[in-house]
């Protein structure tokens, strides 16, 4: 029998713009002022937000600024050019008086730049220029320990699979610690972080199943390991970075799972204890590009698509699983399609980008928040359900636990998303049955809605015959 890994989660509520959840434009991109903020997020410094729009500007070449968390102020501190970088990616580090951050492309070779800049605009200085055996494609925001920063490329180095690399606040120093093959995975991620002398990351490619892993490896370059690999069942293309609390990792594939749709996952890391903790659906959320951000236990997050408009969603999601909430769906007109843009927390307040959508269709700056769902204060639901044996011939036993009384509407979907299985259950832990003899042998995916909207648990059912 394969070992199945159980999901169970609490509350899937539909939050619009309604009630006490809040989703306002701050600031809508225009051109001039920047567009299309593909790979950048936010950096909150008190009460102004720093970041970088890929594009637009006075050269159309990328714009770094600055902005009052109310949308006011707004200050264009550098417009990026080609000597000293162009296409700015990522999120700004603090470090002392200055701001790092890298560029995708320009500086001396065309292959990007690192740069720093003072919060006031004053002092860019081009750091550091990559090239034919540092590497090109710099992505993501730095991880900083001392007075060293690392970070990683997405193509170049010796293999032209991608560099994870070092190098001194002052620009000097460089230092190649690991050159990516496709073995062991190539693409970095570029977002890096760090627990003691140990460095964790994603790759986008390659692996042992040429659908991405996640990786390890020492401050000094030494022991270089790929702790885990995914498979497509278990995830692929990890894009987004990983979340580190504790010795578990937590982060998202953009595609594999039940669906091919993306799921959310965590791992020790020493690589084992893998938990599959949610499968996207599309309806609540699809392809999720976005770095997790970590608050207490909950973790949120963005999709690129799916939800209500097929414009991708907020969602948030416990770290044992539970809880999954489609917070918000995008809209074109108020930002839609997040890629790379990782939420920014503040209390209740989450601040993010989208690369689309606003006025001019270049993209906005937006704030969501709901005072009922602060992120420093939300705890799981501790309902879930039984489910037994699984796997099975087709036929299972199950039973609701930790649930007030109320109507449930169980759920199941085969792996193309068709519904096969549909009962209502009003009896509080009472067992139930779910009867899938006459569907064909594979992974189904079933869910639990009360009649009030909340998810009282989902998971995967295997039918072996």
């Amino acid at each position: 029998m394969r070992k199945i890994y159980m999901l169970f989660s609490g509350l899937l509520m539909l939050i619009s713009g309604a009630g006490m959840a809040q989703y306002q434009v701050i600031m809508n991109f225009d051109s001039t002022n920047g567009r299309l903020p593909e790979f950048s997020s936010l950096t909150l410094i008190g009460n102004t937000l720093y970041g970088a729009a890929s594009f637009g500007g006075a050269k159309d070449s990328g714009v770094v600024f600055s902005v009052d968390s109310n949308g006011g102020s707004y200050n264009a501190m550098h417009q990026c050019s080609g000597a000293s970088g162009t296409i700015p990616s990522g999120a700004l580090l603090p470090v002392g008086n200055w701001l790092y951050g890298v560029t995708v492309v320009g500086g001396a070779h065309d292959s990007g730049a690192i740069y720093r800049i003072h919060p006031d605009g004053s002092g860019y200085k081009d750091l550091f220029d990559f090239g034919a055996t540092s590497g090109f494609q710099p992505l993501g925001k730095f991880v900083f320990s001392g007075s060293t920063l690392y970070g990683a490329t997405f193509i170049g180095g010796a293999l032209n699979g991608g560099v994870i690399y070092s190098i001194d606040t002052d620009g000097t120093g460089y230092n190649d610690l690991h050159d990516c093959v496709p073995a062991t995975g190539v693409n970095a991620n570029g977002n890096l972080v760090l627990a003691g002398n140990t460095l964790y990351g994603t790759f986008i490619g390659g692996g042992a199943n040429d659908s991405g892993a996640i990786f390890s490896i020492h401050t000094d370059g030494s022991g270089f390991k790929d702790i885990f690999s995914f498979n497509g069942a278990t995830g692929k293309y990890p894009r987004a970075a990983v979340t580190l609390s504790g010795n578990t990792l937590f982060g998202t594939t953009t595609n594999g799972g039940l669906l091919g749709l993306g799921v959310i996952y965590s791992i020790d890391t020493d690589g084992t204890g893998y938990n599959d903790l949610h499968d996207f659906l599309g309806s609540n959320g699809a392809v999720p590009y976005s770095n997790l951000s970590l608050s207490g236990t909950t973790l949120l997050g963005m999709t690129t698509s799916g939800g209500a408009n097929d414009s991708g969603c907020i969602f948030s999601i416990q770290t044992n699983g539970g809880f999954y909430k489609d917070l918000h769906d995008f809209t074109g007109s108020t930002g839609y399609g997040p890629v790379l843009n990782s939420l920014t927390l503040s209390g209740e307040n989450m601040y993010g980008i989208t690369p689309g959508g606003g006025t001019k269709n270049d993209g906005v700056i937006f704030r969501f928040k709901d005072a009922a769902l602060s992120v420093d204060n939300i705890t799981a639901n501790s309902a879930g359900i039984n489910v037994y044996p699984n796997p099975s011939k087709g036929v299972f036993t199950a039973s609701i636990k930790n649930y007030e009384p109320g109507v449930a509407n169980v759920e199941v979907y085969n792996v193309i998303g068709e519904k096969v299985f549909n009962s209502q259950l009003s009896t509080h832990n009472a067992q139930f049955s779910i009867n899938l003899s006459g569907q064909p042998e594979g992974i189904y995916l079933y869910r639990a809605i009360a009649d009030n909207g909340e998810l009282i648990g989902e998971g995967k059912l295997v039918i072996q015959k």
